[in-house]
């Protein structure tokens, strides 16, 4: 190699390294910002030292056991029960769970699936609740709830679904580009800032707005912070997570698991979550006996956006 080349070449290293030394900058920066107002807590939780990783989560009140599980992305947090599960200590023992790679919990740099999370919940009723435990689940963490139940339903009494992930949206799995946008998203450096970006305080703030809630105003910017800072506790390995659901390692078939439930299940919908009647529908079709009712003026989350008429649903049906 003539030196004119070589000189050329150790321009283009230098270049290189000077680009990643920028991008880990930036990451780490966004990282430590974004973690600076501290909304999500440690000091009234605890951990569940689990196989795969440390799951953060918290008890309170007296009374029969009943799990709160959050939606399964890398926005959400047990914060998703703040309106509710005070008054529901008072007649059950609530545990609140951070899934693995959500939260507070640990973020590790695996593939997550469907099985991965059906562990997760079976392993954390056997070793920290004891003993049979009813369960809300919101969103994608349904689907979860009723493959876990499907495995081991001694562990399970009364299921709760909040709009729960279409059935049709799990059958799908995955392909070719999806694999190659996952290998792009998990990248060291590259894949951390593109899921920085992605997760920046504005888009959260659009997300709450525009597709949880079905009235923008009952977003406080305390939830903004909250679902932030959420997605950016671990130095964005909340990626991993990201990555493992656009890719559809999460979906799983679950209508077979569903015929065979014999325990009550209630699902909650908002009214105006896109599609909601066809999903539920669509749970009927393979257990009948699946009961449910529709919360006006809500989308994505009531228990948030109203928090009184949920409660009041949720106690009659397990009360």
């Amino acid at each position: 190699m003539s030196k004119r080349k070589q000189h050329k070449f150790l321009k283009l290293i230098i270049l290189a390294a000077g680009t990643a030394s920028t991008i880990y900058c930036i990451n780490r920066f966004i990282s430590k910002v974004s973690l600076i107002k501290e909304k999500l807590k440690i000091d009234k939780g605890s951990f569940y030292n689990w196989k795969y990783g440390n799951v953060f989560y918290t008890k309170k009140g007296n009374g029969n056991p009943l799990l709160l599980i959050h939606d399964c992305t890398p926005y959400s947090s047990s914060f998703e029960w703040e309106a509710i599960e005070n008054a529901l200590s008072k007649k059950y023992t609530i545990y609140s769970i951070d899934l693995l790679g959500c939260g507070r919990s640990d973020k590790p740099a695996i593939v997550y699936s469907n099985f991965l999370y059906v562990q997760l919940i079976n392993d954390f009723i056997k070793d920290v609740i004891g003993e049979k435990t009813s369960s809300i689940s919101n969103g994608f963490s349904s689907p979860l709830v009723s493959m876990a139940c499907t495995y081991n339903s001694t562990l399970f009494d009364k299921l709760i679904f909040v709009n729960p992930t279409d059935i049709d949206v799990l059958h799908k799995i995955p392909t070719k580009r999806l694999k190659i946008a996952k290998a792009i998203l998990d990248l060291p450096l590259i894949g951390t800032l593109i899921y920085h970006i992605s997760t920046n305080k504005e888009n959260v703030e659009t997300l709450l707005q525009e597709k949880y809630f079905y009235n923008p105003f009952r977003v406080t910017s305390n939830m903004i912070e909250t679902y932030y800072e959420s997605a950016h506790h671990g130095y964005g390995n909340g990626k991993y997570l990201l990555s493992s659901i656009i890719a559809n390692y999460m979906n799983t078939n679950i209508i077979h698991g569903l015929k065979s439930i014999k325990n009550d299940i209630l699902i909650i919908g908002g009214k105006h979550q896109p599609d909601i009647e066809e999903t539920i529908l669509k749970y009927k079709a393979a257990n009948d006996s699946i009961k449910y009712i529709i919360l006006d003026k809500t989308r994505s989350l009531p228990h948030l956006e109203v928090p009184k008429d949920f409660l009041t649903k949720v106690e009659q049906f397990l009360d």
